[in-house]
């Protein structure tokens, strides 16, 4: 290699050095972030579940940080302005819709797979990230009632998955784009809006979605049933039902073993959104409110929600 060529290599090694802090920088930035966060959960109970920001303090806000060049004062500066404006979803007085899990041990546990960045697509690379996945996985598949040929995967979000879930079901279908224009799918006015979503990025507008009505805020069995029967009459294609267990403005639980007997009879892929209530399947005075959940084709579930991942 030409000795010209080496010394850029070398220049450029010992410039990307300064991306990399030493063993001593990162026990100061440990040290920082760990006092922040001691600082701010032995306050939690008494911090304000909102606070607005206003225009100036955004201006200081990207003021301040713009100036700033020493990571640990960058942390703190960031870690003071986000806990003080907005809403506190970790705080004790955050009660509406889905509340903030906020355990440490979740925290902790991303910030370690993060450092260490292990490669978990495949075994090979990394086999015990593989193998905390697929235990995940099957211990979710078991919670839900679901035999041990079932499986799974760990997406960034509910939304993914539902998007994964829908997908599977239109490929299980044979569903094509020929089809589209008479193919159905059943939600009610709780399904969370991911659904709906989901459907028209696959589906585009072509798909016919048609709202069931509610009986006492949860998805009416009946009225599903003659939705179904009127679109068979007219030539359409029944294709899926979305249930949901844990709504999220109300916590309401479809009639899941009524649905799911519909769906068996009538031939359409069952898929139960379980993001918000499924975990507390874990509580046994709740779990005869779920039976039927494992009767679905799909299922998504979501730790952040009642796990408080």
């Amino acid at each position: 290699m030409p000795s010209s060529k080496l010394s850029s290599i070398e220049t450029a090694a010992e410039g990307s050095k300064q991306l990399q802090p030493s063993l001593q920088e990162i026990e100061q930035w440990q040290t920082c972030s760990d006092r922040l966060i001691s600082d701010f959960y032995s306050g939690l109970a008494t911090l304000p579940t909102y606070r607005e920001i206003t225009p100036d303090q955004m201006t200081e806000f990207e003021t301040q940080t713009q100036a700033c060049s020493d990571f640990p004062d960058l942390l703190k500066l960031v870690f003071k302005h986000m806990t003080r404006s907005g809403i506190l979803t970790s705080g004790p007085g955050h009660m509406a819709f889905v509340p903030g899990g906020g355990l440490y041990s979740g925290a902790v546990s991303d910030h370690i797979a993060a450092a260490i960045n292990a490669f978990s697509a495949d075994s090979f690379a990394s086999p015990i990230a593989v193998k905390i996945h697929e235990d995940v996985i099957q211990f979710f598949c078991s919670m839900v009632g679901y035999d041990k040929h079932s499986w799974g995967d760990v997406t960034s979000g509910g939304s993914h998955a539902t998007l994964t879930a829908f997908w599977t079901a239109r490929e299980s279908r044979s569903i094509r784009a020929k089809d589209y224009e008479r193919t159905v799918a059943y939600l009610s006015e709780q399904t969370h809006h991911c659904c709906e979503k989901s459907l028209r990025i696959l589906f585009g507008s072509d798909l016919i979605i048609r709202k069931v009505p509610l009986s006492e805020h949860a998805m009416s069995s009946a009225a599903l049933c003659t939705l179904i029967e009127q679109d068979r009459a007219s030539g359409l294609l029944p294709f899926l039902v979305v249930a949901t267990a844990g709504t999220t403005n109300l916590g309401r639980i479809d009639p899941l073993d009524e649905i799911a007997n519909i769906a068996e009879k009538e031939g359409l892929w069952l898929h139960i959104d379980a993001a918000y209530g499924g975990f507390f399947l874990l509580c046994e005075e709740l779990k005869p409110k779920f039976s039927g959940i494992s009767r679905a084709d799909s299922i998504v579930l979501d730790p952040h929600k009642g796990q408080r991942a």
